[in-house]
């Protein structure tokens, strides 16, 4: 799907096993999931140039019914804005919409972001990929801070986490 192809350089950083974080992501994500976001990020992008301005998102954000201040879309844009350009693209778009995934508290969403993080697919996430995909997402964390949150969720002391003990942690956030 082209959809795939669409995903860019805020997400698309090699992790540690040498695969991009666009593919994890594009196997990850479901079509429908990043159809809908394209749709959304084109109805924002009101003037088609291929990101959201601070005009844009209020224009946008007062269609779906809400009333943002100013500084809420000021805020929106710091967090979602991952090069400070002070738009938002569609990766920084499909970005926010991941780490929105890893903020739901619903187990099937915590088990989904947990594939996210797990690039290698062994079932478990290292320091490495919990920093790699976090930095990704625009929540930049040293290694040793990634260490001492994998050691607060890692019930078995292994030094990586599991699915349970990743939505544990999740869940603590």
């Amino acid at each position: 799907m082209s959809d795939k192809h669409e995903l860019g350089s805020s997400v698309a950083r090699a992790g540690p096993d040498g695969r991009t974080g666009k593919a994890r992501l594009a196997d990850v994500l479901t079509a429908e999931q990043l159809g809908e976001c394209r749709a959304l990020f084109d109805e924002a992008d009101a003037d088609g140039n291929g990101t959201i301005d601070p005009a844009e998102a209020m224009v946008f954000l007062r269609r779906l019914g809400l009333n943002p201040s100013q500084a809420a879309i000021d805020e929106w844009l710091a967090e979602s804005d991952a090069d400070g350009s002070g738009t938002v693209t569609f990766d920084d778009f499909v970005a926010m919409f991941v780490k929105d995934l890893v903020h739901e508290h619903d187990q099937p969403s915590l088990e989904e972001a947990f594939r996210i993080f797990d690039l290698d697919g062994s079932g478990t996430v290292s320091v490495a990929e919990f920093v790699h995909i976090l930095t990704s997402m625009g929540e930049p964390l040293t290694e040793d801070e990634a260490r001492a949150m994998i050691a607060e969720a890692d019930v078995d002391n292994d030094g990586v986490l599991n699915c349970r003990e990743f939505v544990q942690l999740m869940h603590s956030w």
